[in-house]
């Protein structure tokens, strides 16, 4: 496997690694803000450096080259894979209906034989994540796992954007297949964030909208403890959704449950309701969250390091990181802090590439390769290929 990574900032394309032949690359990542991945000018000079290969664009809160954090740029890392194959496909809400509906016709598009690991991204504002993933999920072989992510646009929360070897656009999701005996994929993903104040059961909900827990609006919940606690300040005129990714949710069906984080996607004033990026279960165990920017960087690190031991005897080349704009919030000045650690467990030789996102896609564990919606964590997906 061969990579070249380009990044697009103040106008002009930089040369990070220029290893892949241009005319074989089959596959090509682009992370950027909003109004950069909409642009055709980008587009047509993304398709000139790549004339081949699968261009699949998404919107960010945040775009990832290397251990840098930047915003209002576009990455491009393009892959030369020397004998996997890859085959990509997309599918828009508005077309089909559901987000279940779009997951299982991805799912069905995708070719079965000699596939070893799907990944998703779909837009971080219109899709169920749970309902997305659970329907392609039904469709793929048992071993094989879903990792990627939800789209973002910064604090806006107005528009996300997916596209494939096209301009991008609304309500679409995107599935990446990779093919053949040479690839490897592994995977980790780890949160840091820690319960607090009182588990509270979701009294009223339906899919991924909650309206009240305890009896209790939820909005009003979160008014009150993101105004009486400083450390949730994140910017005049933040909209109360950002603000809320400061205290995401800890969702548990039963008491003997791993628990899921939920992060907000939207608010409705009027019903007093927040819209989640998955499902909350009505009479679930729920609890607010917070975190310190230690056990952040902490749980990035964990997460580099679950994914390396999955193939300990392999050096990963290429390490795709998905991580929460919650995290970036809380972390600011410091956000780049989570990224060394995680560049130091793969060593500098595997190349980084990434995006802060409004939800992570990925298995819950390593035994386990049902994928979930996740929020708040560092999703890290690695491949390596060997020589055949």
């Amino acid at each position: 496997m061969k990579i070249s990574q380009k990044h697009y900032q103040n106008g002009q394309w930089n040369d990070i690694k220029s290893d892949a032949d241009s005319n074989n690359v089959q596959l090509i990542l682009c992370f950027g803000a909003r109004e950069l991945v909409k642009q055709q000018e980008r587009f047509d000079e993304i398709r000139d450096m790549f004339p081949k290969g699968n261009i699949v664009l998404c919107s960010t809160s945040g775009e990832i080259v290397g251990q840098t954090v930047n915003d209002n740029t576009l990455s491009a890392t393009a892959i030369e894979f020397a004998s996997s194959r890859v085959e990509a496909h997309m599918a828009r809400l508005n077309e089909l209906g559901t987000s279940e509906s779009v997951g299982r016709h991805l799912g069905e598009q995708l070719s079965k034989d000699g596939l070893k690991h799907v990944l998703l991204y779909a837009d971080g504002l219109a899709f169920n994540g749970d309902e997305i993933i659970h329907a392609l999920q039904a469709t793929l072989p048992e071993k094989v796992a879903i990792t990627g992510g939800a789209a973002g646009d910064g604090t806006d929360f107005k528009e996300t954007y997916i596209g494939l070897d096209n301009l991008p656009s609304q309500n679409s999701a995107v599935v990446i297949g990779l093919y053949g005996d040479n690839i490897s994929v592994s995977y980790g993903s780890e949160g840091g964030w820690d319960p607090f104040g009182i588990t509270r059961k979701v009294t009223k909900s339906q899919g991924n909208i909650v309206y009240e827990l305890d009896g209790i609006p939820i909005l009003d919940i979160y008014k009150e403890y993101i105004g009486t606690h400083s450390d949730s300040n994140v910017g005049e005129g933040v909209p109360l959704a950002a603000a809320g990714l400061m205290f995401p949710l800890s969702v548990r069906e039963k008491d003997t449950d791993n628990p899921l984080v939920r992060s907000i996607m939207s608010v409705d004033e009027a019903a007093k309701s927040v819209t989640y990026a998955g499902n909350v279960a009505e009479g679930s165990l729920a609890q607010l969250m917070k975190a310190s920017m230690n056990r952040l960087v902490d749980g990035a690190e964990l997460a580099s390091k679950i994914s390396a031991s999955m193939h300990p005897e392999q050096q990963a080349e290429l390490a795709i990181l998905v991580s929460c704009i919650g995290r970036k919030l809380v972390l600011k000045q410091r956000t780049e802090e989570e990224l060394e650690s995680v560049q130091q467990v793969f060593g500098d030789s595997c190349i980084m590439t990434g995006y802060y996102s409004y939800g992570e896609y990925t298995p819950y564990s390593i035994s386990n390769n049902t994928c979930r919606m996740q929020n708040q964590t560092m999703t890290i997906t690695t491949l390596t290929e060997q020589t055949p």
